[in-house]
Order: structure tokens, then sequence, then C-alpha cells
């Protein structure tokens, strides 16, 4: 079979394959790579060969003429092994030295057009150029008029170089205009949930206060038309009618120590100024320091050694069908206060000069229990009808230093004194005896010094 030989367009090497592989891939034995095997050409016209190399032929090619072909038996063959004309004893088993593919080779991958300015998705200029590499002159002794070699022609960058260049700019605006533009989108709203947890309680609050206020502000009654605590409490100790018998010794407990709480404007007077509390009216008469008689059923009345401080007053019965006794020995009974500063059992009535207090009168409950000691002209037991009046007092004990404290005073003097003021409506025990603490304001000037009083 006749071998057809031509230069590879890798390496530039001579090499001869089958006829029947003419026009097909096959591997240089030389450099490896795959070329195409070109076709026989038919011989050139006679007037072609006398004429010589013309002019006129590609660049590179020789005419036929001018090759020295060696005999057939000195060109090297693709299909047998250089081993197999040695002289080597042991040798390997023949092998060609062109490797044919067992399967036929894809055709070459068609190259995707150029993208045109509104697809790249590149930003700036692309330049690309094509450069054509003639092909190497082939040696002396050998055809070279073959097919050019497909990879003379390839696809790189743009290199100063003779040949063709072809060169292509992107207009770099349309290419920014072509570029897509991300949406933003906004982030989703997932704190609704917190929100009304947090801001619907707070709007409920301030609905619910904002009623409160208004209530307490126009529907409530005001202040001044409710009772101050000494205004009104229970009647629930005593000797005279008017408490209950099982009352007569008990001691009350009032809570947050209500006999020292501090006297509202409403129920202080100054002398010579009567005050009205339910159906009693007091007016202060005079103060006076002077010396008081004890008296003691079966002994001689003893006048006191000291004087005392001793508050005159008028008292009226204002109701119109109702007798009472405004005052009552258990009202004036003397207190001592106690080192563990226990105020269980004070009295209502006591006298303050400065920051000393003086309780109660002269007489303790044991007195007048036991003893029946009552101060002369003094009526804690005298009942008043409606509309009857008398005058009576209240004092301190003479055994106090209330002399001392009242002529070093500089400032007003308050004594507190605790009466009954008549029957009171409740709503579910309906009407009960009631008291109330009247507060007299004097001052040291005021203080005269008198003689004792008339029996």
């Amino acid at each position: 079979m006749e071998n057809v030989t031509f230069q590879c367009g890798s390496c530039g090497q001579v090499m001869a394959v089958g006829a029947s592989s003419v026009g097909q891939q096959v591997r240089c034995p030389h450099c490896q790579q795959v070329v195409l095997a070109p076709a026989p050409t038919s011989p050139a016209p006679a007037a072609a060969s006398e004429a010589g190399p013309s002019a006129q032929q590609p660049a590179g090619m020789l005419h036929e003429a001018q090759l020295s072909v060696p005999p057939l038996s000195e060109i090297e063959s693709i299909f047998t092994s250089p081993e197999s004309n040695s002289d080597a004893l042991f040798g390997g088993p023949p092998r060609g030295l062109v490797e044919m593919p067992p399967d036929p080779l894809p055709p070459p991958p068609v190259e995707a057009p150029i993208p045109g300015p509104a697809d790249l998705p590149v930003l700036g200029p692309v330049e690309t150029t094509l450069t054509y590499q003639p092909e190497p002159a082939a040696p002396a002794g050998v055809d070279a008029r073959t097919e050019p070699d497909p990879a003379a022609f390839q696809l790189g960058p743009a290199t100063p170089s003779a040949g063709i260049a072809a060169s292509t700019t992107v207009d770099e605006d349309a290419l920014a205009r072509a570029i897509p533009k991300p949406r933003i989108r906004p982030p989703a709203d997932r704190g609704g949930w917190l929100i009304a947890l947090l801001i619907v309680p707070l709007i409920s609050y301030s609905v619910l206060a904002t009623v409160a206020v208004i209530y307490l502000r126009f529907f409530q009654a005001p202040p001044s038309n409710q009772p101050h605590p000494l205004e009104m409490f229970p009647d629930l100790e005593g000797e005279n009618p008017g408490v209950r018998p099982g009352k007569k010794k008990l001691t009350v407990k009032y809570h947050d120590h209500l006999q020292e709480k501090e006297l509202p404007a409403q129920l202080r007077t100054t002398m010579g100024k009567p005050i009205r509390v339910g159906d009693l009216e007091v007016e202060p008469l005079s103060v006076e320091l002077r010396p008081v008689v004890f008296v003691t059923p079966g002994s001689d009345s003893v006048a006191s050694d000291r004087p005392t401080l001793v508050l005159n007053l008028r008292l009226t019965n204002k109701s119109e069908n109702q007798a009472f006794y405004p005052l009552d020995p258990f009202f004036e009974r003397r207190w001592v206060a106690k080192k563990n500063n226990n105020k269980d059992g004070m009295p209502f009535t006591y006298l303050t000069v400065g920051k000393e207090h003086f309780y109660g009168g002269p007489l303790s409950e044991e007195d007048r229990r036991v003893g029946r000691e009552t101060i002369k002209g003094q009526k804690l037991e005298h009942e008043l009808e409606p509309g009857e009046s008398f005058e009576t007092f209240v004092c301190t004990n003479p055994d106090d230093a209330v002399q001392e404290a009242v002529e070093q005073s500089k400032r007003p003097m308050l004594w507190r004194v605790q009466v009954r003021r008549g029957l009171v409506k409740t709503p579910h025990r309906g009407e009960l005896s009631a008291c109330a603490v009247v507060g007299v304001e004097f001052t040291r000037d005021q203080v005269r010094s008198a003689a004792p009083g008339p029996d």
C-alpha cells in the first residue's frame, strides 16, 4: 500500500501515513500532536515544471521537480517500530509509530460568535486580534505542496505582529446600560407582634389612668366635705350614759396613733370664738394659772400646793331633741408616757407647749373609781338638755411643770379637748353616739393668774 508523506504542521518534521488515513487526523510520531493528513496533489503540468518556481506560487511551497525523494526503502515508516530492524536479541513486539484513535475524533468545537455590545457582561473596551503565522519553509527534498495547517490560525491577545489584525471596541455606556441592576427589596417586617405586645398594654394603662384622674378630679367628693378622723370617732368609753356598760373599762387601740394626728383648721378656735361640732357648741372663755381643789367624799377638800393651768369653757347643746353629756371623767384621766414608747391608753385631751405634752388631768382612773375623787367646780358629769348651756373647765396636773413651760413659751400653745358631739348616722348601725376633738389656741400673754375657783 502506498504511503503519503507530508510535513507536520507543529514540529515541521516529515511523516508518512497510509492512503486510508488521508484526510483524517493522525498523531505525529515526533511531537505527539494531532494533525490533519492532507490529500496528495496531482502532478503539475510539464509547462509548469519547465518554467521553474513561479512567484505566483504560495510562500513555502516547492515544485515537485525541486524535491529529491529518497527510495521507498529508506523512508521511515510510521507503521513499524524502530526496534524491528535492530539487532537486539530480545525486543518487544513491534508497535506502530502512529497511534490511531479507536474511535473517530469528535469534530472540532465550533467557536461561539463574538457577542455584541448589548450582550457582553463586562465593562470597558475589549480588543481581540486574529494573527496569522506563516508556515515555516520546508527543508530541501521534501514536498511542501500540502494543505496549510489549521493550527496556524489562532485567536490570542493583541500583539504587534505582521499578519491580519482585527480589533473590536465595545461601547462602555452600552455595556453599562445592558447590565441588569439588582433590585433592593426592603427587609420583611417581623417586629409587628413585638410592638403590639409592648404598645397595647401601655395604651390601655394610659387610658385607665386618664379615666381615674378625671373621676377623682370631677366626681369624687372634695376633702373638705369629708369629716376629719378627730371630728368624728366612736364613743366607746366613759362612765356616763351614752356608752355601752361593757365598754366602761375598755381601752381602745386606735390605728396610726390617732391621738397625735395633726388637728385641721376646722377643728381649731381661739379665745372668745365659739366652734360647733355636731350638736355641741364649744366657746373658750379664758386660760388662767391657779391652784385646784381636790374633793374626796367623807374627807376635807384639799387645794393643790402648786398652781396648774385651767381652760374655762362654755358648752351649749344645739340639738332639738337630744340630751347628752358633753364631757366625761374618762376623757380627763391622768396618763404618763411609758419608757418603751408604748402609747396605749393615751387620752385625746392634752396640752402642747413647744415640744412638751401634758396629758389628761390631775386624777387617774383609779383615783376616781376607788377614792371617788373629783375636782371642785369641774362639771364632768353634767347632762345637757336641748338648748341648754353651762360653764366648766379642764386642767392639767399640778405636779407637772406646766407653769415653767408656759412662762418660757414663745410660740402659741394648743389645748386639745375631747367632747361628745351627739348622735351621728352610720350606714349599717343606725345612729350612734360620737366624739370629737376641739383645739383651743392661745399665747402666753393670754394666760392670767387667779385664785381657786368657786364651788
